[in-house]
């Protein structure tokens, strides 16, 4: 199990308490701002250089060395997004963890996932357009769900029933982003019910900043109208929005209502959203043909 040092909890906690605040509402300042109250820095520039965001310590010496070498290999092509999230999970201790961009605040695609379950998580968001991710990247905020399937409960209520189905007990989501510039967001998932410790969450705040800041570096150093290196092999549900565009035609809707109505056949007949978008692009399904 690895976690940051004693000393950055501690402070973190000192800090929350200082504040008045709980340390999920400390986190979501430290997230949204970029900067602590305390003038500790984020982590900036390429990963293997950041600071810690609590203190001085670097994300090498915070156990995060795994992590960082996987977002190293993502440009030269020996690492992928999928091990990036195997080595986030391990780091946390949590089951599972994905990522996926969002733009224009609709989520476009997963960038990666630990494990099988982590697929059927990010597609479920995908589909429903509900879920943990989609929440965080949309309020910048963190989400927090320890107990999915418990009583009091009542958020994404068929997002909610999928993932339960699929074995997860909790689910937390960090959003990934700098300033106003809002990218996506990373999932966290734990088979067992039960709320991230300080350690976790301070881990979790210290990796969402990491891999924020590699894809933005990434993107930066690309050409022109291109994407990077380690993104261009990312599947960008290119039929989903070709589909869009035929619906909107043919029920004369914009597309933020054709997306609507794909969600809600994909739902309705127990269908991934990509498998519907399929049979629209190729013909075999017009929605002007539906009854209602």
């Amino acid at each position: 199990m690895v976690h940051l040092p004693d000393e950055l909890v501690r402070r973190l906690a000192a800090e929350a308490e200082r504040r008045g605040k709980d340390i999920n509402e400390l986190a979501s300042e430290i997230l949204a701002a970029g900067l602590s109250r305390s003038g500790s820095q984020r982590p900036t520039g390429r990963p293997g250089n950041e600071s810690s965001p609590v203190g001085t310590t670097t994300a090498e010496d915070d156990g995060l060395g795994p992590v960082q070498v996987a977002l190293r290999g993502i440009e030269s092509g020996k690492s992928s997004w999928d091990r990036v999230c195997v080595a986030c999970a391990e780091a946390l201790s949590v089951t599972g963890t994905g990522i996926i961009l969002m733009a224009g605040g609709e989520q476009r695609t997963p960038l990666g996932a630990s494990d099988g379950v982590e697929g059927v998580i990010e597609e479920a968001q995908f589909t429903l357009g509900e879920g943990p991710c989609v929440d965080a990247a949309r309020s910048a905020v963190p989400v927090h769900a320890p107990d999915l399937a418990g009583p009091t409960h009542t958020r994404w209520p068929t997002f909610s029933a999928r993932a339960v189905d699929a074995g997860v007990a909790a689910i937390f989501a960090l959003p990934l982003h700098v300033g106003s510039a809002r990218i996506g967001a990373m999932n966290l998932y734990c088979v067992r019910p039960g709320p991230l410790s300080q350690s976790q969450l301070a881990t979790a705040l210290a990796i969402a900043d990491l891999v924020t800041r590699a894809i933005l570096d990434l993107q930066a150093h690309a050409p022109a109208e291109a994407l990077a290196a380690g993104l261009d092999a990312v599947p960008f549900r290119a039929q989903v929005h070709q589909a869009t565009g035929r619906i909107s035609a043919q029920l004369d809707v914009g597309v933020a209502e054709a997306l609507v109505r794909l969600r809600a056949y994909a739902y309705a007949h127990d269908r991934t959203i990509d498998d519907v978008a399929a049979t629209v692009v190729s013909g075999a399904l017009r929605f002007d043909d539906q009854a209602g």
